[in-house]
């Protein structure tokens, strides 16, 4: 695997995946690291996507394998998949991702407090 950092400040996010709208309040700095990662060419066939999707398609999976480990908030997340928060929670079941994350026990908690 070969990492190449680079930093980019940016006054204002844009989200392509919801139409290169700005995310209202995300004013302050981003910093963005890119990380460079080679990719087994049969992979990219599996995935069967064109090589410009690819990208998108290996963010968006790690963010949301990342929440589902408790490694990454859902912003933070979201952030990482290059989307609005909301449109990352809505795709989390597209993932088989539980929304909520609770325990047996704090599911009957919560049930009796109810």
């Amino acid at each position: 695997m070969i990492y190449n950092h680079l930093f980019e400040d940016t006054k204002e996010k844009t989200y392509p995946e919801a139409g290169n709208c700005l995310i209202p309040g995300n004013t302050k700095e981003v910093h963005m690291r890119q990380i460079t990662f080679e990719i087994p060419g049969d992979a990219l066939v599996g995935l069967n996507l064109p090589l410009d999707e690819a990208g998108t398609t290996v963010r968006m999976a790690a963010a949301m394998k990342l929440y589902e480990l408790g490694r990454l908030s859902s912003g933070a997340a979201a952030r990482l998949a290059g989307i609005p928060r909301v449109v990352f929670l809505s795709r989390l079941a597209d993932y088989g991702v539980d929304t909520f994350r609770l325990s047996e026990d704090e599911l009957a908690r919560e049930t009796r407090l109810a």
